[in-house]
């Protein structure tokens, strides 16, 4: 059975591994060879278990974790508190059955709960199935960052 839960400090290695499988797969979908900082992920993670400030989901069947959802609270404007998905991903050999979505759908309804009005990300033009995955769950465009490299 598919369940959705809030992490707890025992998911940290799990987390971890989860982040160097997406860490590796972003940087070849957007050729790039970042490497991931471990000590800001062990930050990131317990900042995300802080209540006031975000939350972050795992998505597990018989006990494996097949995914996470980071969220974060954005209070510091009080008319415009909102929801931001920081970070998703999903198992490779666990795609293609919803569990993305099921995860922007709960972390959805914890915004909703907390009476905010919207949810934002942001996704990187070159990740076309996570643009495709966000427009399938009712996100649209709103802006356009855009960047220059400098030699």
């Amino acid at each position: 059975m598919i369940k959705i839960r809030k992490a707890t400090k025992n998911d940290l290695d799990k987390i971890i591994n989860l982040k160097k499988e997406w860490d590796k797969e972003f940087n070849g979908i957007t050729g790039t060879n970042e490497k991931l900082n471990i000590s800001e992920v062990k930050k990131e993670f317990y900042e995300s278990l802080n209540p006031a400030k975000g939350v972050l989901l795992v998505i597990e069947e018989n006990g494996i974790i097949e995914g996470y959802l980071q969220g974060d609270f954005l209070t510091h404007v009080p008319s415009n508190k909102r929801g931001y998905i920081g970070d998703i991903f999903v198992k490779k050999e666990f795609r293609k059955r919803n569990l993305a979505t099921k995860l922007i759908n709960e972390f959805t309804k914890i915004v909703k709960n907390k009476k905010f009005k919207s949810v934002q990300l942001h996704v990187n033009i070159k990740n076309k199935r996570a643009y495709g995955l966000y427009q399938k769950t009712g996100f649209e465009m709103t802006d356009y960052k855009m960047e220059k490299k400098i030699k």
